[in-house]
């Protein structure tokens, strides 16, 4: 992070900024992840900075830009600055660069360089194409038709921003560490009786040693599964006359949801399914049989009389042994999605909860093809699913991660599929989806 003066105040730059505003608890939890010691919440964002340079009572220069640009852009427009600090004529300058993506600041998109060019270098052109720029005058050379920013209106717009303040810590008090401390001897004097008699009992004979299942450590390979779930699109007609599509879904791991009677043996596989619904007021009596008869091809498939109709086919396997993944920091994480994604037609959603299964939601109007050649290229991401509805692309992902599993509970997974039996017979289900 930098302090950098600007129209004689003081602005702090390379905040790492989080999507909404987090307070207490989760506060100080964001505060240790990213390393900083000050906040500020700037139009229902919260940012964290590190020590460096005392940034305490500073103006987030993301919150001045934010109230400068009020008027030039849509609350949920697209923008990126940049702001080069004051400084003699001739000296090296630095340069801040802030980045706004549908009105939110991106979790990386606030950088402070050493010098224009390495401001310059460090944004990609093609992010710049139909988004609004703004620059300080020392770079309308390289932006002729950017907003124009001075450093007076900065610091007219600056007033209407909050200070960065000192991140509250919090603690236990000196009776609650004791009272940790007790419970914890006490625990550990139970553990260890409990492993004294049970050893002693094995001793004996009076207990039977159970014998365990042996684990493999596993994870999803992420690129295989999207080119598989492209291939498999790409090549299957989706189409039945006189039925709506309603949903097309990639899965990296099925999971029976109750509302399609798939095969159990599907379970845990990569799977594409697909879900029509007869168009009104078509007769299901003429129209099932139809369905019926263009989804035979398929792994599994189902057609109930209310029009109600669904496909799946097992992909490739994507689930492979792991020598383990390091851990990603969830900020590192967010700011190599956004650097990526954000300013390439993606509307990115992160969850709020801590722990949450799905991380990250992304969304796109691209072609899939496109979409999927974008999602790849970030690092350390798993794909849980893919999905099309309402005209665009969703990617639900998370962290790269490794997980056990049994041994033989893998092998099932990643071993020959039989084919499923047909859905439609004498006792066809009452509903498929």
């Amino acid at each position: 992070m930098s302090v950098l003066w600007i129209g004689g105040e003081r602005f702090a730059a390379g905040l790492l900024w989080q999507r909404g505003v987090v307070e207490g608890r989760a506060a100080r939890r964001a505060a240790r992840e990213s390393g900083g010691a000050w906040t500020v919440d700037v139009v229902g964002q919260t940012g964290f900075i590190d020590d460096a340079e005392g940034p305490g009572g500073t103006i987030p220069l993301a919150g001045a830009l934010t109230v400068l640009l009020r008027g030039r852009v849509r609350e949920d427009g697209t923008w990126v600055a940049f702001v080069e600090e004051d400084g003699e004529d001739g000296a090296e300058r630095r340069v801040a660069v802030v980045a706004c993506s549908r009105g939110l600041l991106l979790a990386d998109g606030d950088t402070v360089h050493a010098s224009a060019q390495d401001a310059l270098e460090a944004v990609d052109p093609a992010a710049l194409e139909g988004v609004l720029v703004a620059a300080t005058p020392g770079l309308r050379e390289a932006f002729p038709d950017a907003v124009p920013v001075d450093g007076e209106g900065l610091c007219t717009a600056a007033r209407e921003v909050d200070l960065l303040t000192a991140v509250r810590t919090g603690g236990l008090s000196r009776k609650g560490a004791v009272w940790i401390a007790v419970l914890a001897a006490v625990g550990a004097a139970g553990i260890y009786g409990s492993a004294n008699w049970k050893a002693i009992g094995l001793r004996l004979g009076w207990i039977e040693e159970k014998k365990e299942r042996p684990r493999v450590v596993v994870e999803i390979d992420n690129r295989r599964f999207l080119t598989h779930c492209r291939d498999e699109i790409g090549r299957r007609e989706l189409g039945i006359a006189g039925f709506d599509r309603i949903g097309v879904f990639c899965h990296a791991q099925y999971a029976p949801d109750g509302a399609v009677e798939a095969p159990w043996s599907l379970t845990g596989r990569p799977v594409l399914e697909v879900r029509w619904q007869l168009r009104k007021p078509l007769p299901p009596r003429v129209y099932v049989g139809l369905a019926e008869e263009r989804l035979a091809p398929w792994f599994w498939s189902g057609v109930n009389d209310a029009g109600q109709a669904a496909g799946m086919v097992p992909l490739p396997q994507v689930l492979m042994l792991s020598e383990g993944i390091a851990g990603q920091r969830r900020p590192e994480f967010r700011a190599r999605i956004d650097s990526l994604l954000a300013l390439r037609g993606f509307r990115i959603d992160y969850a709020q909860q801590a722990g949450a299964d799905v991380e990250v939601v992304l969304e796109t109007e691209r072609p899939l093809s496109e979409a999927v050649a974008l999602v790849s290229a970030v690092e350390g991401l798993d794909v849980l699913s893919v999905a099309f509805e309402d005209g665009r692309w969703r990617f639900e992902a998370r962290r790269r991660t490794a997980r056990t599993m049994f041994q033989d509970e893998f092998e099932r997974m990643t071993g020959p599929l039989a084919r499923a039996a047909p859905a439609m017979d004498e006792t066809r289900p009452e509903r498929v989806v």
